[in-house]
């Protein structure tokens, strides 16, 4: 990957939250854990903290454990039931703008998630590249999800979505200039 020109970017891990799941995690000290740790999000937080500290090194990290941790504590104060995630692992639509809003940030996409869900041209292609290339991989490793659509060879996929990629670049491009120059 990197001899083609690709960049490794670490995300941080999203936050595990104990609370949806009380009465179902486990408490530290254990030998082993066939149920969720209690304090699972501690090691999560070690580990973010961890990552963010590569930067020096080189890294490019971008923070979503962070965020989504504030977020939760800040809508906890109004409401102490207040999850992300109702299985504490899998976050729901909110967990998720969180998470894209820190990487078009870090991305330097102007206006966030807001201008690209109102660049109708830009998100239309990301998801034709996206669903190209799922049913492509799917296709290729034989899974058999029913309702799937055939994908295309890979190669053909491939060819495709370099394609796609070139005009979302464009767009994205057009959509960053400041208005005079576009």
């Amino acid at each position: 990957m990197l001899e083609s020109g690709g960049q490794i970017i670490h995300l941080t891990p999203p936050v595990f939250d104990p609370l949806p799941l009380q009465g179902k995690t486990l408490p530290d000290g254990l030998r082993e854990y066939r149920q969720p740790y209690e304090g699972y999000d501690e090691v999560l937080t070690r580990y973010s903290r961890w990552l963010l500290d590569q930067r020096t090194n080189g890294w490019k990290v971008i923070d979503i454990h962070g965020p989504m941790k504030q977020f939760i504590a800040k809508q906890r104060e109004k409401d102490p039931k207040f999850v992300l995630a109702g299985d504490g692992v899998h976050a729901n639509a909110t967990g998720h703008t969180i998470m894209a809003e820190q990487i078009l940030r870090a991305w330097k996409i102007e206006g966030g998630l807001t201008a690209l869900q109102q660049n109708k041209a830009l998100l239309s292609r990301i998801r034709e590249r996206q669903s190209l290339l799922t049913d492509a991989w799917l296709n290729e490793i034989g899974h058999a999800r029913p309702g799937m659509s055939r994908g295309m060879p890979m190669d053909e996929a491939t060819r495709r979505a370099g394609e796609l990629m070139k005009r979302i670049r464009k767009l994205a491009e057009e959509q960053a200039a400041p208005a005079g120059n576009k």
